[in-house]
This record gives structure tokens, sequence and C-alpha cells, in this order.
């Protein structure tokens, strides 16, 4: 049996006070702002489908080993701006479309 994909729609949200992006499932957002009124909504984000679906396009993940915890996307493109040699790539983490 052939496997199924369904993406999940993804927006965006901006901290007012610490300028910081949130990325969430977009059912989860206005739980989000109704408890962090600092959190603005933004727009649609992408669709997130499951890495190796080959539906969109691949996203790898970079893990900063200063600060754990905190992580870098990107596409192939977007890989040789990184330059920043304190993330390391931790694989693909998924596949998006717009």
């Amino acid at each position: 049996m052939a496997q199924t994909f369904s993406p999940a729609l993804l927006s965006t949200g901006q901290n007012t006070k610490l300028f910081t992006v949130l990325i969430v499932i977009a059912s989860k957002s206005q739980k989000i702002k109704r408890n962090n009124p600092n959190f603005v909504e933004e727009d649609l984000a992408f669709y997130a489908y499951g890495a190796g679906s080959n539906l969109g396009t691949p996203i790898d993940r970079f893990q900063n080993s200063l600060v754990p915890g905190t992580y870098f996307y990107a596409n192939e493109a977007e890989q040789t701006l990184l330059g920043n040699r304190s993330h390391v790539e931790a694989g693909l983490a998924f596949e998006v479309g717009i």
C-alpha cells in the first residue's frame, strides 16, 4: 500500500517584545495568541511534508552546539549562507511547499 502524506499548514507569529518568530501548526496559533499577547499572527508560512515524501523542497536541520535546544533550518541553497561553524548538520527535517 502506498504511503499518503498530508501537509501540515504552518503559520508565523512575531513576538513584538523580543523580536523572535514562532512557526506553529495553524490550528494552534489561536491558543498561542490568547495565552501570549506579545505574539502577533503574520500569515501562512508554508506547508510541511514528511521527510522523504518527495512532495516538497527538502529542509535540513542544523543544531547550535553552543546553545542547546536551538536550531537553524535551511534548504540546500541557503546552507551555503550558514557559514556558522557552531551549527552542526542534524539531517533532513522535513519538506516544504508554498
